[in-house]
Parts: C-alpha cells; sequence; structure tokens
C-alpha cells in the first residue's frame, strides 16, 4: 500500500525535473554561416582607399550597341559629373557576415511603397534594402557617390537629377 501511493509523487517528480531541465540557456550561440569566406584580420586586408578602385572596369557590364558618347563602352564622361575620391564607408577590416534582428511591434499594414498607408518605417527599410538608387550619399560628408549610374548631371537648381 505504501508503494502505490509513492509511486505517483515519485513520477511526478521525475516529470517535473525533466521538463524543468535540459532546456537551452539564455546566452546566444553564433550561427554557423554557409559561406566560404576567410575572416579578415589586420595582416590580409588592407586600410588603403587606393586598394578599393571605386570603377575597377567600367566598360565591363557597357552595353556594345550604345555610343561611347551615350554612356556606351568607351565612355569618358566629359559634361558629367562623378565622384571618385569619397572616404571609405566602414571598414574593410571588418568582420563579414552575421544575422541582423530587428524588434517590429506592429505587422505592417501593406508592403507597398506607395499608396496608403505605405510610409511606414519598416516600408522605408525594406524598400532601401530591395531597391538600389543610382546615385548614394555619403554619411558624414553628404557628396553624392555613384551606385547604379557612374556619373551624372544636376542641373542648377539641384531639383533634377
Amino acid at each position: 500500500m505504501h508503494h502505490s501511493s509513492l509511486r505517483p509523487i515519485v513520477l511526478l517528480t521525475v516529470l517535473a525535473v525533466a521538463a524543468c531541465g535540459g532546456g537551452t540557456s539564455n546566452t546566444q550561440q553564433p550561427q554557423a554561416s554557409n559561406t566560404t569566406a576567410p575572416a579578415a584580420s589586420k595582416g590580409n586586408v588592407s586600410a588603403n582607399k587606393a586598394d578599393y578602385p571605386v570603377f575597377p572596369n567600367a566598360d565591363a557590364g557597357a552595353d556594345a550597341s550604345v555610343p561611347a558618347d551615350q554612356g556606351g563602352k568607351g565612355f569618358k564622361g566629359e559634361g558629367w559629373q562623378t565622384n571618385g575620391d569619397f572616404d571609405l564607408v566602414g571598414d574593410p577590416r571588418a568582420v563579414k557576415g552575421g544575422a541582423l534582428r530587428e524588434y517590429q511591434p506592429n505587422f505592417p499594414s501593406t508592403l507597398r511603397i506607395n499608396g496608403p498607408e505605405s510610409n511606414t518605417a519598416l516600408n522605408f527599410m525594406i524598400t532601401n534594402m530591395v531597391y538600389e538608387t543610382l546615385l548614394g550619399m555619403h554619411p558624414t560628408t553628404l557628396d553624392y557617390m555613384p551606385a547604379l549610374a557612374t556619373h551624372w548631371q544636376i542641373s542648377p537648381d539641384r531639383m533634377t537629377a
């Protein structure tokens, strides 16, 4: 009789210990990366901007059917602006990879980039990650930097590029 009342207590204790133990710790474990890029170190990466040309081969992607004076192969950019001497953005020795996690308190009502309720911070962030612009802007000097366009013209009133 004594053994029959002890069994449920032992069983509940074992279940409680098993349910509480064996969980994961609160410390973040680094995620394994499936990239094969070597980690940057001070020995194998240059901090010299000249080692990172802005336009290493501007003619590489040029359409052969477009004449040089309209931006095709051999385009020299006479009469157009460009910027190839901006400071590096970031440190080339920075460790690449990792994960970005951001808390989003509300599910967006729409993911459209135009129209009603499209002007949320999340939509602006997604748009900047999905669509590349023709020109960028240097974060500290606010000078134009090439992105998709290598050369550009800006109107005197600076309203049209």
